[in-house]
């Protein structure tokens, strides 16, 4: 204690403790650190220089069995060496690789001053590992109904915090069944035989609501019975000590009962209920309301092109509903569009409506007037200005063309669009980096017909005259050069130079360089016919795999983990087969989750754990 005061009255100390205060409470800086991360006398210099690090040692707060394994992985995670200086940067990235281990609640870092240097102290407190999670008075749900509404898991870190965030999503799911005043208790009980931790989840569902009378106020046109049998909360009534009340299905059958109002005409019905206060016997008793509306009926007129049926398709009343006159307006709009894919670019279409009274519903009479106007028919498509590519391969890029006997020959302003963006690309596969194409169309007279040209300019077409590979130390050319898109004398082109060089730097990464870059460059002749090509390539440092760390796997031995996994520590690092191990180890279909982090790779360390 006298030494530490010592320390503190030291002038130079004084600035030190002030400077780690604000980092350590800067906004957010350790939002996402472990349970409880502390630092203790600090050894900042606010001059920017700072102390070096004498020795390191490392404490585990838990038990027996944890010392040797926690205090190992510890080491390697740290990578503070003595004689390396301290300052924020350092320090912050050995508690984010402590942090993201999962496997410390508590992480303390204390430093003491000696004449030849600092001794850094790192005081962890290891997780409980969550070793089971066990479910009482489940029924009738399923223990996979009770896991999908919790965030825990077997091989989870246990902590206080997750364990008071069960109940409420587990009560809101008995809720939905129908259970009144559920009760759940979310309980943690160390094993005996280790130090990890077993949830019990004890469920006391309660008595749950059943239904009384099913009630329907303002349906005209559909009887009660009709009604009733289209919804779940009724039929499940009909088994007496067993069917539950469950608001949560009513919402659903309303629902089904909205769709079915549609589907019989009634596109504005509108559906609500009302639920009266429960007696003691937990009846709930249940008044829908129902307002119907008007009844609509449709009839096309002037439509010659397509039958009734096949614009009924459009009209979309009769499944989403009319509210505001939306639905009408749609499917108008999808009439057009339905005319218009068909040649017919100057089609009108009105909506008209009319009330006739009835006995039982008002009928909405619903009348779309359609005056198709004239149908434009592609009479001819000219090509001129292609010199190197044929008409013919051109010609198979466009489906705006004339009538044939399975082509109608309608004219499309859309389609001629991306007829268009078809043959620029055509060009530019083939090493036209200036080309144009420019579409004139002509219609006739009447409108009846369409006289498409595209005139092209071609430019010059661009060839590889050489490709040359810079830098390339790690593995052989050849290697390099079967991953090329371009071969000498192929046409040049942009997106196959960006595929080349994602090629090669995925090449040079799996080598044990992920921070490989290559940067692309195309020296064009004058006349840009050739284009010499150069890859030059930075490997970056040469990064290999460290120590392998496995958690979670409580039931599976972590040889199997490994196995699986199919990397060495010592290796070059390759993260596709990182993936690779990954993706096996899900396909095993054993684990809720597989997932791997990596320390040291964003820091760019020579050596990566993980």
């Amino acid at each position: 204690m006298n030494a530490l005061v010592k320390q503190l009255c030291d002038k130079k100390q004084m600035r030190l403790w002030a400077l780690i205060l604000g980092i350590l409470f800067l906004p957010y800086a350790w939002v996402l650190a472990a349970d409880n991360i502390t630092v203790g006398n600090d050894t900042f210099f606010s001059d920017g220089s700072s102390a070096v690090i004498n020795d390191i040692r490392v404490v585990i707060d838990g038990a027996p069995d944890q010392q040797e394994s926690c205090a190992a992985m510890a080491k390697r995670l740290i990578r503070l060496h003595p004689g390396d200086p301290i300052n924020e940067g350092t320090i912050r990235t050995t508690i984010e690789a402590l942090k993201l281990s999962h496997r410390f609640s508590a992480i303390h870092v204390d430093s003491i001053s000696e004449s030849e240097g600092e001794t850094l102290t790192f005081t962890l407190t290891p997780y409980r590992i969550i070793k089971d999670i066990r479910i009482q008075g489940k029924y009738p749900l399923f223990e996979r109904d009770i896991l999908n509404q919790m965030t825990l898991y077997p091989g989870d870190p246990y902590t206080r915090a997750d364990l008071s965030a069960q109940t409420g999503a587990i009560i809101e799911r008995y809720k939905r069944e129908g259970y009144i005043g559920t009760q759940v208790s979310v309980k943690a009980l160390r094993d005996h035989g280790d130090e990890n931790t077993v949830i019990l989840v004890d469920i006391d569902k309660g008595p749950h609501y059943v239904l009384g009378t099913l009630t329907f106020e303002g349906n005209r046109n559909v009887s009660p019975n009709a009604l009733k049998w289209r919804m779940r909360v009724w039929r499940a009534a009909l088994v007496p000590g067993i069917g539950r009340f469950s608001e949560y299905r009513l919402k659903k059958d309303l629902d089904s009962l909205l769709k079915y109002y549609r589907r019989k005409g009634f596109a504005d019905a509108d559906l609500s209920y009302r639920i009266d206060d429960p007696d003691n016997s937990h009846q709930v008793n249940v008044t829908v309301q129902i307002q119907e509306g008007r009844r609509y009926t449709v009839v096309f007129e002037g439509n010659r092109r397509f039958w009734n049926l096949t614009l009924k398709k459009d009209v979309v009343i009769f499944t989403d509903g009319n509210r505001s006159n939306i639905g009408v307006r749609k499917s108008v709009q999808n009439m057009k569009d339905r005319y218009r894919e068909a040649g017919f670019l100057d089609a009108r279409i009105k909506a008209e409506a009319t009330d006739v009274p009835g006995n039982q519903a008002d009928i909405h009479r619903l009348r779309f007037v359609i005056q198709e106007g004239p149908k434009t028919v592609v009479d001819a498509v000219t090509i001129a200005g292609n010199q190197t590519l044929s008409e013919t391969e051109i010609r198979k890029q466009l489906l705006t063309r004339p009538p044939t006997i399975f082509h109608d020959g309608a004219f499309v302003p859309e389609t001629l669009e991306e007829d268009i963006y078809a043959v620029t690309t055509l060009y530019m596969k083939q090493g036209f980096q200036e080309r144009t194409v420019d579409p004139d169309v002509k219609f006739s007279e009447d409108n009846t017909g369409a006289a498409v040209s595209l005139k092209i300019n071609e430019g010059p077409q661009t060839k590889v005259r050489s490709i040359a590979i810079n830098g390339l130390t790690v593995l052989p050319e050849t290697a390099a050069r079967k991953v090329l898109v371009h071969k000498i004398g192929d046409p040049f082109g942009k997106a196959a130079l960006d595929a080349e060089k994602e090629a090669i730097a995925s090449l040079v990464s799996e080598k044990g360089y992920p921070h490989a870059t290559v940067n692309a460059s195309v020296n064009y002749s004058e006349d840009r016919t050739q284009a010499d090509i150069a890859h030059d390539i930075d490997p970056g440092p040469l990064v290999s795999l460290g120590e392998i760390f496995v958690s979670g796997n409580l039931r599976t031995t972590e040889k199997v983990i490994r196995r699986e996994l199919d990397v060495q520590p010592q290796s070059p690092l390759s993260l596709r087969s990182l993936h690779d191990g990954q993706r096996r180890l899900r396909d095993l279909d054993i684990f809720h989750g597989v997932s791997y982090r990596t320390f040291g790779l964003k820091e760019k360390e020579e050596t990566v754990n993980l």
